[in-house]
């Protein structure tokens, strides 16, 4: 006699897809009740599932599952916020993914990350606001992360001044909805990002690489400059991105890991070649799902 698992619902985000066979994929989900799972959407990738949009990357919700042995499988969700914007460009893109690559590091089936979750809804707001520099989004994110799992120094472990360790003061205590209500000028930000940095590298034994090998679909009539530290990298000696055509898709890590000196035709998805491979946006911005 078959046994009918029970549903369970629980409010959470989608911190990484990736492709399982033909039609389903596995998903890695930062739950508020009950922290990090992984749960497995079947037949996701079928044009015509209800699964299809809930299983994307950055997906916020409240996602309906059956509990398996060793996994999640999922039913459904109620979805409050895609998020869209950011993987509509490309530089919140990598953030983002920065963010959930750091969530995932930190999150433990089992232990509940209401604060997690929180920091990395509220971060992906920060992302959207045209007024607040990306990268005090990032330092301020790495903190209040390592701050929430006990991994930080009550003061900066390097020389400050009174801007950037008024700074540090007042993100280890405020409330994560204030987290993203001030700037800092050059030298404050310089002071501020080397004490995070130098904390990052004391309790945290993981290197993360959303911000530095993005797949891009190379386009050499685009004007759109890459991101960050991207910009300065030698194998991109243009410095440049397609404005429309970029494909992200964890998938082509499966078949091509030569690095970004190596290249493989994209043709199938949008036509343009493919450099590196670390970003997990699933689909091309042809319109085209991975």
């Amino acid at each position: 006699m078959k046994t009918v698992r029970e549903l369970i619902s629980a409010t959470g985000m989608v911190i990484s897809a990736s492709p399982v066979g033909d039609y389903d994929k596995r998903l890695v989900i930062l739950t508020k009740e009950r922290g990090k799972i992984t749960c497995f959407a079947r037949g996701a990738k079928r044009a015509s599932s209800q699964l299809r949009a809930p299983s994307r990357p950055f997906v916020f919700g409240v996602f309906t599952m059956s509990e398996g042995r060793d996994a999640y499988n999922l039913y459904g969700a109620e979805v409050e916020n895609y998020f869209e914007e950011l993987s509509k460009d490309m530089e919140c893109a990598c953030y983002a993914s920065y963010f959930a690559e750091f969530a995932e590091y930190f999150g433990r089936e089992g232990l509940e990350a209401r604060e997690m979750l929180r920091l990395l809804y509220q971060s992906f707001r920060a992302l959207l606001k045209p007024a607040l520099p990306n990268k005090l989004v990032q330092r301020i994110f790495e903190l209040k992360i390592m701050v929430i799992n006990g991994e930080y120094t009550e003061d900066p472990p390097l020389r400050a001044g009174d801007s950037a360790r008024y700074a540090w003061q007042y993100v280890i205590y405020a409330p994560i909805e204030k987290l993203y209500t001030f700037l800092l000028k050059e030298d404050a930000f310089a002071q501020f990002a080397a004490n995070v940095e130098r904390n990052k590298r004391a309790y945290v034994d993981k290197s993360f690489h959303s911000l530095e090998e993005p797949f891009i679909c190379q386009n050499p009539k685009s004007t759109r400059k890459l991101p960050g530290s991207i910009s300065s990298a030698a194998s991109w000696s243009s410095g440049r991105i397609p404005a429309t055509r970029i494909c992200f898709s964890r998938n082509w890590g499966r078949t091509h890991r030569g690095g970004i000196s190596s290249t493989r035709s994209c043709s199938k998805f949008c036509g343009w070649t493919s450099h590196a491979l670390s970003c997990c946006l699933p689909t091309c911005s042809t319109g085209t799902s991975r």
